[in-house]
């Protein structure tokens, strides 16, 4: 009996020590690639997008017996269209907005000002009415002007060119991982060991079902939260509607993060209101009451709907793992943050617990 329980803490130990290996390796990786991230960006981009439509192309793949290659280009031509149609009758509308904002902005900061009682100096009482002084002061900004301009010429022809590079790179890797995905999953699978492979591969199975299904309903959730947030704005009679509801949209895709877009929409509603506590009090309510309604549809029928694996993680640790992986890996890092959460959860619920109650009932 001694023995045989000599041989269960030796099997624990064990286990637990290739259980800690492996999320020390998995964290090492993670971190070197942190600090290489701005080169791996568009790979990792391209990845994140292959991975969430590669159930698409699976299910065109297996029903419609399409090769995977004309469903993966078929799917970029659909995403250009797409692309396209939001440059021609989407991004008009939004330019002329941010116009707007750009153009009413010193107003804004008038009032700003006069509300936090700090008075702002005039310019024109800082020039001299001397015309040499004056001719001293402005060559300095000229010629400074002149490098900024050229300066901005050249920023902007090696903006183009990355961006430009950047996209074909997206495209290259994501056809190559979506063609190749099924394949290294399976020529991965070999290297497991034969007498866990069936349950790693159920472990991975359900991680996958997961996370693909928190990051598909997201990006839905937030396509509907643009429209939900622009048509509610409409309505309220919030300027820059349609600019702060595609923002507000797109925030939501980071859980909480579509407060800010609230909170914007308020700060300018304040602005344009008249001086009066009525149209400031209606200013700030009607903003809110389409602020709760759309979080409510989406908290109750959007997200509950279409995310069939419920990742069950508290409020304040979601909150946490958001920050770190913005602080780690900016906006990518805080969208994958709650997937490698959940698997972490789910390898520790599955595997790491009952080893470790295990060990502590025969210590």
């Amino acid at each position: 009996m001694e023995q045989l329980n000599q041989q269960d803490k030796h099997v624990i130990i064990r286990s637990l020590f290739d259980v800690s290996a492996g999320f020390f390796l998995f964290f090492t990786i993670i971190f070197f690639i942190w600090l290489i991230r701005g080169l791996l960006a568009p790979v990792f981009l391209a990845l994140l997008l292959a991975y969430i439509c590669s159930p698409l192309i699976t299910m065109l793949q297996l029903r419609l017996k399409w090769p995977r290659l004309l469903s993966v280009i078929i799917l970029i031509l659909i995403f250009a269209v797409f692309i396209a149609g939001l440059v021609v009758f989407i991004v008009p509308l939004a330019s002329q907005q941010a116009s707007m904002l750009l153009e009413n902005a010193p107003e804004y900061i008038e009032k700003l000002l006069h509300t936090l009682n700090i008075d702002d100096v005039e310019l024109g009482q800082k020039i001299s009415d001397n015309p040499k002084e004056t001719l001293q002061k402005i060559l300095p900004m000229l010629i400074q002007g002149t490098a900024k301009s050229v300066n901005m010429f050249t920023n902007a022809v090696t903006t183009s060119t990355y961006i430009v590079l950047y996209i074909l790179l997206l495209l290259v890797f994501f056809i190559t991982f979506s063609l190749y995905m099924p394949c290294f999953a399976q020529w991965a699978s070999r290297f497991f060991p034969k007498s866990q492979r069936r349950h790693m591969l159920e472990l991975l199975h359900k991680i996958h079902q997961t996370a693909n299904a928190f990051l598909r309903t997201r990006l839905i959730v937030a396509a509907t939260l643009s429209v939900l947030f622009s048509v509610g704005w409409a309505f309220a009679d919030v300027p820059y509607w349609f600019l702060l509801g595609t923002i507000s949209g797109i925030l939501s895709i980071i859980p909480y993060a579509a407060g800010i877009g609230w909170f914007v929409a308020l700060l300018f509603n304040i602005l344009e209101a008249e001086p009066n506590t009525s149209a400031i009090f209606y200013s700030v309510l009607w903003p809110s009451v389409v602020y709760a309604a759309v979080q409510f549809m989406e908290g109750w029928f959007l997200t509950p709907y279409l995310q069939s694996e419920k990742l069950d993680i508290h409020p304040v640790t979601v909150l946490f793992v958001v920050l770190a992986g913005g602080v780690l890996g900016g906006i990518l890092g805080m969208l994958i943050a709650i997937p490698l959460t959940a698997a972490f959860k789910i390898v520790y619920n599955d595997v790491i617990e009952s080893k470790l109650l295990k060990w502590a009932d025969n210590n």
